[in-house]
């Protein structure tokens, strides 16, 4: 293969890569989600919304809480990572800080959690409030242990991963959002806000932040194109 033709590939693979990689923000917590697209300002059940405030303010979008062990915290520094990242990439010690390692959880599960998150009914009087309550313990009962279950919970949650936890789809649709505390080595385990998952889309407006594997291809593919432009100079 010629430089020049290796060069080009370098560059390619540099530029797309960075797609892939953590993506990192100051979120804002913006309260509940009820069906009728209201926000009812509590934490207690439900979807939750939020919106990035730093890099850039966004219109508000839609997370889904995995992380029964934290409490919100308003506003707090968030980073986004891939599930793969998170289970067996650059990401599973934080994602262990993070979510905790009193249950057996993986990949498998944050598919899980995926699916379950389109499985939220509407909020109103009556019984319908319950498939929300159901949902969120399934989606909890995955992660801690310190959740109180119900036989429909735990029915849900193994439901879902059976039918979902192989399913690599979720994967491209949804992402797992950390507390960016949670990377640091001084981190304080009770100090960190609730995790979640949302779906790929909503992290456009978080600053994308390479991979250092990432920097060193785009490294080698700016060498090969001076060294390919010096050669050709030379001759």
């Amino acid at each position: 293969m010629k430089l020049a033709s290796f060069s080009s590939i370098a560059l390619v693979a540099a530029l797309t890569l960075p797609s892939a990689a953590q993506a990192q923000g100051i979120l804002q917590f913006d309260g509940v989600k009820t069906a009728g697209g209201d926000l009812v300002g509590s934490a207690s059940t439900g979807a939750y919304r939020a919106h990035v405030i730093s890099p850039s303010v966004s219109s508000q979008f839609d997370i889904y809480c995995l992380d029964y062990d934290h409490t919100i915290q308003n506003p707090w520094p968030a980073t986004s990572v891939t599930f793969a990242q998170a289970t067996s990439g650059t990401a599973v010690t934080a994602a262990n800080r993070q979510l905790g390692t009193e249950k057996v959880w993986g990949i498998a599960q944050l598919r899980a959690a995926a699916y379950l998150s389109t499985q939220f009914g509407p909020v109103g009087a009556g019984a319908a409030d319950d498939n929300w309550d159901d949902v969120h313990g399934a989606i909890w009962s995955m992660f801690s242990t310190s959740v109180p279950l119900t036989a429909a919970m735990t029915t849900l949650a193994s439901n879902a991963v059976a039918t979902q936890g192989a399913n690599a789809n979720w994967d491209t649709d949804y992402r797992l959002i950390l507390d960016t505390r949670a990377f640091d080595n001084q981190f304080n385990a009770s100090g960190l806000a609730q995790g979640f998952i949302t779906e790929s889309g909503n992290v456009g407006p978080f600053a994308t932040v390479p991979e250092p594997s990432t920097y060193a291809l785009m490294g080698a593919g700016l060498l090969a194109i001076g060294f390919a432009r010096r050669r050709r100079r030379s001759v």
